[in-house]
């Protein structure tokens, strides 16, 4: 692996059957797999009801149902008999925040990322490795044989500055796209939500209104923890997230998206170190 120093990876993970020794990353091992990481990244064991860890949380989860923040442990229900994939929307995907689920279980391994894919996590099949970035998963060298230069020029990224889809800057590597978990055993992407056709409302107004409210259900959990920073473009969503934080006038803050901490996305609590993806 190509480890230029510690502090260029702050934030970051990678994650794999047996990941090779990281200068400067802490590291967990679960079941069958290990994640070295790197500070300030947080990692939340997640446990079942009867007190089994079958995974673990990436990252900075808001349980908007409880009004609590996920810290070290977080307690889910019971996953034994019951269909993986109900667990998952009733337990994980009900969280917001920032963050990816491992779930490490008998019979099941995949990774998810929260609905907005806001903590990014790309994969390269070929060494059944993932990572927050396609640098860690290439040896010294690959960087510039594997680059898609005529790919980048087509796309002009200069100009427009992504990637779209699952595509990467590197040959061989994917991205994980958000609505999709990866099948951890064959490396192979799956479609989780939706699983039917999406309900339509004939009333805009209040399901406006219900989206506000979730909003400010995990706005609430960091407002009560030490305050609010948000971060804002000059597209919709920034009229959401006002609209969503005006009764929050006296602790929150705001700041343009280029002036926030790297890898900061939506809203946080106030301190809350920020993730660079």
């Amino acid at each position: 692996m190509k480890h230029v120093s510690p502090t260029s990876w702050r934030g970051q993970f990678l994650i794999g059957e047996s990941v090779p020794d990281v200068p400067g990353a802490w590291r967990h091992r679960l079941r069958t797999l290990e994640i070295p990481g790197f500070d300030p990244l947080q990692k939340i064991l997640v446990r079942d009801a009867a007190g089994r860890c079958v995974g673990t949380l990436l990252g900075a989860p808001v349980d908007a149902r409880t009004g609590r923040l996920p810290e070290g442990i977080y307690q889910a229900g019971s996953v034994a008999g019951e269909d993986i994939d109900a667990f998952i929307e009733r337990e994980i995907m009900s969280l917001t925040g920032s963050w990816l689920f491992l779930l490490d279980a008998p019979g099941a391994r995949r990774l998810y990322m929260d609905a907005a894919g806001s903590l990014p996590a790309v994969y390269r099949p070929e060494t059944r490795s993932v990572a927050a970035t396609s640098l860690l998963l290439l040896e010294p060298g690959e960087e510039r044989a594997r680059f898609r230069q005529g790919l980048y020029d087509t796309l002009n990224i200069l100009r427009d500055g992504w990637f779209p889809g699952r595509l990467t800057a590197h040959e061989g590597i994917h991205r994980l796209l958000p609505n999709h978990y990866l099948d951890m055993n064959d490396f192979t992407t799956h479609r989780h939500w939706p699983q039917g056709e999406i309900a339509r409302t004939d009333t805009p107004r209040a399901a406006c209104g219900h989206i506000l409210e979730c909003m400010r259900a995990t706005m609430r959990p960091c407002l009560a923890r030490e305050g609010l920073s948000i971060t804002l473009t000059a597209g919709n969503e920034t009229r959401m997230l006002l609209a969503a934080a005006r009764p929050s006038t006296r602790r929150r803050s705001l700041s343009p998206w280029p002036a926030a901490k790297p890898g900061s996305t939506g809203c946080a609590p106030a301190n809350w170190p920020g993730v660079s993806g």
